[in-house]
């Protein structure tokens, strides 16, 4: 996939979510985004 949008050239984003991994070093970091994104409960927040 390109980088720049050979259309518009806006630039492209990857259109599936990276694979899971039970390594990821990045995780913790992502649920804390999240957390203070959406709050406690996450992006499951049906309140």
């Amino acid at each position: 996939m390109e980088e720049v949008c050979g259309s518009c050239g806006s630039a492209t984003a990857s259109p599936a979510p990276p694979k899971f991994s039970p390594e990821d070093r990045y995780g913790p970091y992502r649920r804390v985004a999240v957390k203070e994104e959406y709050g406690e409960n996450g992006k499951h927040n049906r309140v």
